[in-house]
């Protein structure tokens, strides 16, 4: 180190890290990652803090490889520096979730290593959060791995040491206790990360599993860390073990003993301020899981719970209304309450009291002035709250004799009720009575606030009983709002209740039947009916995905926000649910998939992947729709007309194409087929119409889709060239050319007219009449009008872009150099994609072209680019001995005599003299001038793909 080369080692290493990471091939990159890692193994000390910053870029590099060993490299820097740990980790944690399987798991190792080292608790927090997400990953190697990781870490005790007594052994497990508590602390705020950890435990908490006993030791410390004189007077440590405590609840409820509901149902108290509710809700969670595993229950402890639960009702309701969250409590003491009350004295006869004192009281206001309606405003919203809550968790149908004998006792007392009467179907009598008293506040005579209320209990109530959302009102009830409402809280406040509801129904279809699998030979059939018999869930799902699929497509397809996330969770389940033929959902699904808000996109992309393996025959007709459908999502939706993304330089579609390479070959290059079809045009009906016109925008939307599929064999690349290019060389562009050729100015002169004969003529001998180009002040008169001058430009914008993404697939794949094509017995190879060439590339080149229409100028210079196109045979190079070489096929230039010819031509296969050229220009004979007989000409207008040939 004391050497004169080694002084300059730190400049090398942050020479080596900049030089990596500027280079354009991801292999290159990774390479100098690796290079870097084996000078680290030759000496740790060449890497330090001062190199941190030049690296933290290379965390979030487009390609996987680059990321992980990116990884790799910072794996061995913590092996002999710890205390980079601090620049790190927060890169590390991000990767932990990355897209690609490669460095993921090599977080997931990398953070394991790093929790087990000195980390502090804030930092082991940080990672237990990080690595519950790919504890549930789709992946199978990914969540076992993180869900072994975790259950060591959070699980597992130490190894059993004779010498520990039993205060260390319940030191060790209060340790892990804590562990729990801060972790469900920390994450409380993520539902999704939250449900991710709970479904961490139902897994390990498996029948027959090790751990179940060791959690009911973890349950049995953290109940008595809760009733320790700590923590009696602390409500906020107590309710951050009751949370804790509910997770176990939720997951496996026979971990807890009545002895321990008896000791905390002190915690169900009366609440008396918001503080309170942090320890009441999950309190009342526990008891809601526990007391449907109990067979009976005390009658004296089941009164006490119930009257300290009811003695919360009506103060949640109220408190709903300003405070959403707090109706999930109210929901929590709804399920208990309705599962005390075979337990509890009288328990079902005084919820349906309650029922009918909240009818008794809200009927009336139905029909009250806008005067008393705005005093009584928060009333009838807590009312409505009251019964949409309790219509969805409690079977009162089931119960009907008690519920009249209820309404019987109350008509004699009350006035109200006696108007009450229960009518229509008996299955569904009370849950109707509910429906029909909340109804009516859903018309547009009452306030926003009192109309949302109102639809949400709707909902709720029919969840409760679903055969309810087949009934005429009702449906009329959603369509309104879907039809006429232009309010997004009502829109919002029905597709949350279809969630719920299809959340629900999948739930069901997935579980089978509350029968457990491996239990059959003791309950015989009941398995099968339940899981296979149709019911009112069946009927009612169909029904609404009948009814309502195009109403959710057009609301997902509109929005952004909430509403665009809960209708797509809706077209998702529908398909998943197989209600309707996949080809209803798979547009929808193709273009929601092009979302930049990742839960939708992800979503919907995935659902896609997996109809598209099922129904491959039916959704390949639905693409080009799909295709449409996309573009005119991305515009409406995002104002971005591009078909790939500016930050990534990635294709809005590459989710189609992910299914699309995961089917048959055949699918695959129709769809190609398909794709440049969509941006060929009729040039008589084209609309040039708009700023840009939208045809111009839609083929630059399919053409950079185009250009970055990833295509896998020689033959996939010919195709889509020779699609392209026939586009421009054969169908299309000879029209618009000849239209170029006779409706616009001549943009050139000949030198008789512009310098006289002389001694000019004589210096070019017999070559040919000379032509200079002149300015376009000095273009003659112009005749044609701007409306067809439009068009034109319009039709060669499009003719251009196709051609500039011909040329950026040549560069892509390397056959730029390829002279007539490539050749049909290399189709069979493998297509090997130039790591050089980025969607960057096609994006600046198309970006000129989008400045065509700017004015009248722009459009004939536009117009006379195009023609070019046509009047050089770019790929053509004429023989040492004056004869063409062999083009590959679509390059032959039409003799001047042929009949056939699209439009006048100057030669075949050299550069023509301009089309738009004064007649009766003298031809050259066939030959060279002397002296040039062995000069090889090349085309004086350089090659499309950047190259001369």
């Amino acid at each position: 180190m004391q050497s004169n080369v080694c002084k300059y080692v730190p400049y090398i290493v942050a020479l080596m890290l900049e030089k990596t990471l500027d280079k354009n091939s991801s292999k290159l990159r990774s390479r100098g990652m690796t290079g870097l890692e084996q000078l680290i193994h030759k000496d740790p000390r060449v890497f330090t803090e001062r190199n941190v910053k030049d690296m933290i870029s290379a965390f979030s590099d487009t390609s996987p490889m680059v990321r992980e060993s990116t990884l790799s490299l910072v794996s061995t820097c913590l092996e002999h520096q710890p205390s980079l740990q601090q620049h790190f980790l927060s890169s590390i944690l991000q990767l932990a979730n990355d897209p690609s399987n490669g460095p993921k798991k090599k977080a997931i190792k990398l953070l394991k290593d790093i929790y087990n080292g000195p980390s502090s608790m804030d930092d082991k927090l940080r990672i237990i959060a990080a690595l519950l997400l790919p504890s549930q990953d789709d992946e199978k190697t990914i969540s076992e791995l993180a869900r072994n990781v975790l259950e060591e870490i959070i699980l597992v005790h130490s190894k059993p040491n004779p010498r520990m007594d039993e205060s260390q052994v319940k030191l060790e497990r209060s340790k892990r206790s804590l562990l729990i508590i801060n972790t469900v602390q920390h994450i409380h705020a993520a539902p999704k990360i939250m449900e991710a950890f709970e479904k961490l435990f139902a897994h390990a908490l498996l029948p027959g599993s090790a751990n179940i006993e060791i959690c009911k030791e973890l349950v049995a410390d953290m109940v008595d860390q809760i009733i320790s004189p700590e923590t009696g007077s602390d409500t906020q440590s107590q309710a951050r073990i009751m949370t804790a405590l509910s997770i176990f609840a939720k997951v496996e409820p026979t971990l807890f003993t009545v002895d321990q509901l008896q000791l905390l149902k002190l915690y169900i108290k009366v609440l008396t301020t918001t503080e309170d509710l942090a320890l009441v809700r999950p309190t009342v969670i526990i008891f809601r899981y526990v007391f449907t595993t109990l067979s009976t229950l005390q009658l004296t402890f089941a009164e006490e719970v119930r009257t300290s639960l009811m003695s919360n009702v009506s103060k949640l309701a109220t408190l709903a209304v300003q405070k959403p969250e707090s109706r999930e409590t109210l929901v929590d003491i709804a399920h208990c309450l309705w599962a005390l009350t075979p337990m509890a004295d009288q328990g079902l006869k005084k919820l349906c009291t309650l029922m009918l004192s909240v009818i008794c009281q809200l009927r009336p206001l139905s029909e009250c002035t806008k005067e008393d309606a705005a005093k009584n405003q928060k009333k009838i919203q807590s009312y409505l709250i009251l019964l949409g809550t309790f219509g969805k968790v409690c079977s009162f149908d089931k119960n009907m004799e008690i519920f009249q004998e209820t309404l019987e006792e109350q008509a004699r007392k009350n006035r109200v009720a006696q108007t009450i009467k229960l009518s229509g179907d008996s299955k569904t009598a009370v849950s109707l009575l509910l429906l029909n008293t909340v109804r009516p506040f859903t018309s547009q005579a009452w306030d926003m606030s009192v109309r949302v209320q109102a639809l949400k209990s709707v909902g709720d109530i029919c969840q409760g009983s679903p055969s309810l959302f087949m009934r005429a009102e009702i449906e009329k009830v959603f369509k309104l709002v879907f039809i006429n409402g232009d309010n997004d809280l009502l829109r919002q406040a029905a597709l949350v209740s279809f969630r719920e509801y299809f959340t629900f129904a999948e739930r069901r279809s997935e579980s089978g039947a509350d029968i457990a699998v491996g239990k059959g030979a003791v309950t015989g059939n009941a398995r099968l009916e339940t899981s296979f018999v149709a019911n009112e869930n069946d009927s009612a799902t169909l029904h609404i995905a009948q009814r309502f699929l195009q109403n959710f497509v057009d609301t997902a397809l509109k929005y952004n926000n909430d509403l665009g996330v809960s209708a797509t969770f809706v077209i998702a389940s529908i398909s998943r649910q197989g209600l309707v033929h996949p080809k209803e959902c798979g547009a929808a699904l193709v273009a929601l998939g092009t979302s930049p808000i990742d839960i939708i996109s992800q979503t919907a992309s995935v659902e896609h992947k997996r109809i598209h393996e099922k129904q491959e025959s039916y959704l390949e007709k639905e693409y080009m729709q799909s295709v449409r459908m996309a573009y005119d999502y991305q515009v409406d939706v995002f104002g971005d007309s591009h078909g790939m993304r500016e930050a990534t330089y990635g294709a809005k579609l590459g989710k189609l194409f992910e299914a699309l390479k995961s089917g048959k070959k055949v699918t695959f290059k129709k769809f190609i087929n398909n794709l440049c079809k969509q941006v060929d045009f009729n040039f008589a009906k084209l609309d040039a119409s708009g700023e840009p016109p939208s045809s111009v925008l839609f083929a630059r939307f399919c053409l950079e889709n185009l250009a970055l599929i990833d295509l896998a064999t020689l033959e996939e690349v010919a195709m889509c060239l020779i699609a392209l290019e026939a586009i421009v060389l054969k169908n299309t562009g000879p029209t618009v050319a000849l239209a170029i050729e006779t409706e616009m100015p001549k943009r050139f002169v000949t030198v008789q007219q512009q310098y006289g004969h002389g001694d000019f003529q004589q210096q070019l001998g017999d070559a040919t009449t000379f032509q200079a180009p002149i300015t376009t002040s000095q273009l003659e008169q112009p005749t044609i009008s701007d409306t067809r001058l439009r068009q034109i430009t319009t039709a060669c914008m499009i003719l251009k872009m196709v051609w500039e993404t011909r040329a950026f697939i040549r560069r892509c794949y390397n056959v730029q150099k390829s002279k007539g094509g490539i050749l049909q017995k290399d189709y069979i190879k493998p297509a090997q994609r130039n790591n050089f060439v980025s969607g960057k590339e096609l994006w600046e080149s198309l970006l000129p072209v989008m400045h065509a229409l700017d004015s009248r100028e722009t459009m004939i210079k536009a117009c006379y680019d195009f023609a070019d196109i046509l009047d050089v045979d770019r790929e053509a190079q004429i023989g040492e001995d004056g004869e063409d070489d062999d083009l590959g096929a679509g390059y032959e230039t039409p003799d001047e005599g042929d009949a056939t010819a699209p439009f006048p031509t100057s030669g075949r296969g050299r550069k023509r003299k301009s089309n738009m050229s004064l007649g009766n220009t003298p031809k050259k004979a066939r030959g060279r001038p002397a002296g040039v007989k062995n000069k090889k000409r090349n085309s004086k207008t350089p090659d499309a793909d950047g190259d001369s040939d």
